[in-house]
């Protein structure tokens, strides 16, 4: 079959390169011809069409990667970046992946006996088949990696990186054997192709993936040296921010794994147990996402917060399985490359199938002369540790920087080795308007079980037309590829994670096993949305009677609420101060601002970025629908702002229309809030008013379906009563806050300020149902404060609040009774015998000194009960204490 539409044009004039989809006289390989065919019937617009679907889908997901140029603990606050998915899979023909995946699985086994003899016996440097120095001088080595599971496998979860070559060969460019990431983004793009092309994929009869999870899932629960029906097996990822964050808690929530960090664990009596709200839980297996360095600070790196103080030691009694083993960090030595076809032939007698690309250690003499003579031939890399810089290429170089290259590889050429360039092959990949031939490298993955190897079909595929940038790092960008392997025969559709058991599991209603860092989170973004609602309802209640006919100058209620807005922190504090707030800018300019502000600590979108923060950190707790909400939520709040709904016509309250035109240009620019509040004041002034009320109101709808979907689909578990304690807490201090500030003060006009208090709650409809039009002082407070049937009254959030602490583990205190719970019962006792017509009743100046009081005593003990539910339930780190050894 030869092309012949102008699909693809571009596709095949790279005549020195492997064409993964023709050959050299232009004819469609065979397994390429059905999806050729499919590409051309659809034409350039379905495939646009498909993939748009394709980044929607991603988008809704919320998949998304850290780049490699992102600095662990850069103070910039969105560095994450969207996952890039091509609609056009990369594909292999089955006879051709069989012969790889023997390939794979022969590497597979010579890095486990490789990783065995250097962390044990050492005879392929005794036989010098890998120089010692190659070993001792590897910053990544630790002596206590040494022996210290002897006899017991070490990999279990690998990686391999491989490209293909202009004569077709396919070559290895890098193994990984830590914890290789991609898994997850692997499986993600299969959910999202197979859901935009089903039927295409099901037609190739391309191989399934969930049996390869399926058998990862069995080995991890076989690897338990005790329970091995239903052991806990938990995934160690780094602290929040990690580039593993989203694939860690995706892999989690997939195969059904405890997702921890390091603060979760403690080891006690040679066990590895997991902190929990209902005491500490043992885990029988543990797949490490972390540095080996930073898995024991005891014995390790002491500065390290990401692992178990006294882990090294659990391994080597055999009570945890750890995967893969601390000090598998060595099989994935770049400068090992060079040595790995020996170590075969050593170990099994024979040349390796699947080779390396050609790869010389610089610290050999010999290697090293050899380098220099043909130095435009290589690209050098670091020879000890796998990192995301781009390989160095002389050729790329300026005299100054390749003077200065040299140098560094002549006075310490051990750290370096040289790979000889490949030209990587090339494969179709739609851009967004057409077809393009772009550069392919594969990450192949496999699982090393005692019943053999097992290669998972296919990998995770990468293209870009640069192939440096393609043999950095799995995060260095690049668009990927779902990989297919297809075949001429029907493969098994029906594949499930749910393994049949003759063991029986004792029913329970589950909930301790919550780590305190967890409820930590939860307790927090329960807060924060909370929080975000109230800013949320007044701004737009303020909004609304500043953008209506009246003047608003003149309305009574407008002052209240601005004092309202002021103390929640929504807007500058002087405006709460009369004298001050007549040199201020007027109101009407400031609030709209004031819906993008980043400087006020409290303000919205700092709220909406703290929901996220939270909500991230706990994205294996929460249902899929609840964090698109969030996501959704954040979107819709700082999207950019529309050009056409930035001008204002009337000047009377915009001001000049040019000056509105050049702001509302400048905010368009960037789709993301800039860092510095000075451009983020920029941006926010572009915003109108009407434009204000569009996001808050999204907002508050978007939060309140967050509350629903937490209120009915969260079961009553630790989870779901630490998200609903820190919504109680944070809605009592709002209503404290509002109804001191709206209903306090002395005033002529109250029906207005009450009516505005009212809204801002969210009540005035339930008053309304109650009380038709009449509006007084005295039924306004019960239905703010002392209604107990008042979702939005004080005394329904105490009774919540009693109700939740009842169900948490307890302290009994010198009388008898909890701390806590004496204390969340004086705040209830105080608001439930409180008398509404008491409250109501003016002193002499015309306030309501006995509201007053009362709110005034309930908002001073708020942050007590706080600080007692967070020293009790949610700290859970001390300062770190460097036990051993000096910083190295």
């Amino acid at each position: 079959m030869l092309q012949s539409s102008s699909l693809w044009n571009h596709s095949t004039n790279f005549t020195n390169d492997f064409d993964e989809r023709v050959d050299v006289a232009g004819a469609v390989r065979p397994h390429w011809s059905l999806i050729s065919s499919e590409l051309e019937q659809l034409g350039p617009s379905i495939l646009k069409l498909r993939s748009q679907s394709v980044d929607q889908f991603i988008h809704d997901n919320g998949v998304t990667f850290q780049p490699a140029e992102h600095a662990p603990g850069s103070a910039q606050p969105h560095a994450n970046r969207p996952w890039r998915l091509s609609v056009i899979p990369f594909l292999f023909q089955q006879a051709e992946w069989q012969r790889l995946r023997e390939g794979l699985a022969e590497r597979t086994m010579l890095l486990e006996a490789v990783l065995g003899d250097l962390l044990g016996p050492q005879r392929l440097i005794r036989e010098r088949i890998i120089p010692g120095e190659l070993l001792w001088s590897d910053p990544t080595y630790d002596r206590a990696y040494h022996e210290l599971s002897p006899n017991v496998q070490k990999l279990h979860v690998s990686a391999t990186d491989l490209a293909r070559d202009a004569d077709g060969q396919w070559k290895v460019i890098g193994d990984r054997t830590r914890a290789p990431s991609g898994l997850g983004y692997l499986l993600e793009n299969r959910i999202v192709t197979s859901r935009v092309t089903p039927t295409l994929i099901r037609r190739t009869n391309t191989q399934r993936l969930a049996s390869f999870f399926e058998s990862l899932n069995d080995h991890l629960r076989q690897l338990a040296p005790s329970k091995k029906d239903n052991p806990r097996i938990a995934l160690l990822t780094p602290p929040s921010g990690s580039y593993r964050e989203f694939e860690d808690t995706y892999l989690a929530r997939y195969l059904g794994l405890l997702l921890v960090q390091g603060s979760d664990l403690a080891v006690r009596d040679g066990e590895l147990h997991m902190k929990t709200l209902g005491g500490l839980k043992p885990i029988q297996v543990l797949w490490r996402h972390i540095s080996d360095r930073r898995c024991d600070p005891l014995e390790l790196d002491p500065a390290s917060i990401e692992g178990a103080t006294g882990l090294l030691r659990c391994i080597r009694r055999r009570t945890v399985s750890v995967v893969n083993t601390v000090g598998s960090v060595l099989a994935q030595t770049p400068a090992l490359m060079a040595y790995l076809g020996k170590a075969n032939e050593f170990f099994f007698g024979k040349p390796l199938s699947l080779a390396s690309a050609e790869t010389y250690w610089c610290g050999a003499a010999e290697d090293l002369a050899a380098v220099l003579q043909n130095l435009e031939e290589f690209a050098f890399r670091e020879a000890y540790i796998v990192t995301g810089k781009r390989p160095i290429v002389v050729s790329e170089l300026d005299r100054a920087a390749k003077e200065e290259f040299l140098g560094k590889l002549n006075r310490n050429p051990e750290r370096y080795i040289a790979q000889r360039r490949l030209r990587f092959s090339r494969t179709p990949l739609w851009t967004g308007d057409s077809i393009e031939s772009q550069k392919v490298v594969l990450r192949s993955f496999q699982l090393n079980t005692p019943k053999g190897i097992e290669v998972l079909p296919g990998g995770l595929a990468r293209a870009g037309q640069d192939e440096l940038e393609l043999a950095r790092s799995l995060t260095s960008g690049g668009t990927t590829l779902d990989c297919w392997v297809t075949s001429d025969k029907s493969v098994d559709q029906h594949k499930t994670l749910l393994k049949d058991t003759k063991s029986t599991i004792t029913i329970r209603r589950g909930g301790a096993d919550l780590p305190s860092r967890v409820a930590e989170h939860l307790f927090w973004l329960g807060r924060y949305a909370e929080r975000a609602e109230s800013a949320a309802r007044l701004l737009r209640t303020t909004l609304n009677r500043v953008s209506g006919e009246d003047n608003w100058e003149t309305l009574p209620e407008v002052r209240r609420l601005i004092y309202a807005l002021a103390s929640a922190g929504q807007i500058e504090p002087s405006y709460a101060v009369e004298p001050f707030s007549s040199n201020l800018p007027a109101i009407d300019q400031v609030l709209p601002a004031a819906v993008l502000d980043r400087v006020q600590s409290r303000s919205l979108c700092r709220s909406m970025d703290a929901i996220l923060h939270n909500a991230a950190s706990v994205r294996d707790r929460l249902s899929i629908d609840a964090y698109r909400i969030i996501q959704r939520a954040a979107r819709d709040l700082n999207r950019p702002i529309d050009f056409d709904d930035t001008i204002d016509f009337d000047e009377s309250r915009t001001g000049d229309r040019d000056a509105n035109l050049e702001v509302g240009n400048a905010a368009v620019k960037s789709s993301t809030p800039p860092a510095k509040p000075s451009a983020d004041a920029g941006t926010a002034q572009g915003l109108t008013i009407n434009e204000a009320l569009d996001r808050s109101g999204r907002l508050i709808v978007d939060l309140l379906a967050l509350a629903g979907l937490t209120s009915e689909s969260v079961v009553r578990t630790h989870v779901w009563q630490f998200i609903e304690l820190g919504r109680r807490i944070e809605r009592a201090e709002s209503i404290c806050d509002l109804v001191t500030t709206m209903l306090c003060p002395p005033t002529e006009n109250g029906k207005q300020i009450c009516e505005a208090a009212l809204e801002v709650s969210d009540c005035l409809m339930t008053y309304r149902s109650r009380y038709i039009n009449l509006v007084q002082l005295a039924p306004v407070i019960d239905l703010l404060v002392t209604d107990e049937t008042n979702p939005r009254s004080l005394q329904f959030q105490f009774d919540r609040i009693a109700s939740l602490m009842d169900k948490l583990p307890t302290v009994e205190g010198p009388a008898g009774l909890d701390a806590i719970l004496r204390l969340v019962s004086g705040l209830q006792f105080r608001v439930t015998t409180a008398d509404p017509i008491k409250l109501s009743e003016l002193a002499k100046d015309g306030r309501l000194e006995n509201l007053q009081r009362l709110l005034e005593e309930i908002a001073a003990e708020l942050p007590e009960l706080f600080n007692q539910i967070n020293a009790r339930y949610l700290i859970h780190t001390e300062s770190t204490q460097q036990l051993t050894g000096t910083e190295r």
